[in-house]
């Protein structure tokens, strides 16, 4: 699946061109101006997504960024609507996602896994790496 995905990429200029292709069932990019934030892309069997993760190793700074993010919720929301925001309180980490409910399982889902992946992802990537630098947190 990702080396197909990654070839789609290259094609198309996308944020993931220059991937390799792994056996986890996600890929990632540096957010720069986001100290431990990533875009995230993850395939599952019946539904796929892609998110910010917040991971700098330290719950405290992460919850600290998430807030500072929350805090432009609608501006962010504006540019791309339906993103679910989870501070998840009880974990480490923090992520802002988008899903959809396509399976890699079937052949007719992947250029929409594909096309979804491609397309949101840079926005998230752009949208994120916008507010990073506004809001300083790296």
């Amino acid at each position: 699946f990702w080396a197909e995905f990654i070839e789609y990429n290259k094609q198309h200029q996308g944020l993931f061109a220059g991937s390799t292709a792994v056996t986890d069932n996600w890929l990632s990019k540096s957010v720069n101006s986001i100290r431990g934030g990533t875009i995230n892309v993850i395939i599952n069997k019946d539904n796929c997504r892609v998110e910010l993760y917040l991971n700098t190793g330290e719950q405290a700074i992460n919850k600290a960024f998430f807030d500072k993010l929350f805090s432009v919720k609608d501006e962010i929301d504006a540019l791309l609507p339906g993103m679910e925001w989870q501070r998840m309180d009880d974990k480490v980490t923090c992520r802002v996602r988008l899903d959809k409910q396509y399976s890699y399982l079937i052949d007719e889902d992947r250029t929409k896994i594909f096309e979804f992946f491609l397309t949101i992802g840079q926005k998230m990537m752009d949208i994120f790496q916008k507010a990073g630098s506004k809001l300083k947190l790296r």
